[in-house]
């Protein structure tokens, strides 16, 4: 966990030490749901934050020498390897282009998000099966969301 500490995580559910394991889990995981409801990056801190958008640029230029590689090498297969090696390398630009958009659009986790990321937890370890993520933590993380789509 990277926004949550074990502590906060533990007094949200009532657990203790032995229960760290899967907290640890279900946090990764609200964290991870908290950033892909926001189409954006979350941080601890600024200088995070400002780190993450300096190696952007570097992070999409390496994306961007794999796809050409990529394609360089799709055009010496025979089909239909050439198109499945072209896709790939498409999609794995692709998710290059998104990790920086959402990393541009990033943003330090303020303890309204922090409060939603434990909710989610929370459910996330009363119930296993969690089939609906509690409405109190979209009302908190929701005056963050960009991008909306649909």
């Amino acid at each position: 966990m990277r926004l949550i500490t074990i502590e906060q995580a533990r007094s949200q559910v009532k657990g203790d030490a032995a229960d760290d394991a899967m907290l640890q889990v279900y946090g990764n995981g609200a964290e991870r749901h908290a950033e892909q409801f926001l189409n954006r990056r979350l941080f601890a801190d600024a200088s995070e934050l400002s780190g993450a958008v300096s190696d952007a640029p570097a992070a999409l230029e390496a994306a961007q020498a794999a796809y050409e590689a990529a394609i360089e090498a799709a055009n010496d297969m025979e089909e239909p390897a050439r198109s499945a090696a072209r896709i790939a390398a498409c999609r794995e630009r692709a998710d290059a282009l998104t990790a920086a958009e959402e990393t541009y659009r990033g943003m330090v986790a303020t303890d309204d998000v922090k409060d939603g990321i434990l909710l989610i937890l929370a459910a996330l370890y009363r119930d296993r099966e969690l089939a609906q993520i509690p409405s109190g933590a979209y009302a908190l993380l929701w005056p963050y969301r960009c991008g909306l789509g649909v």
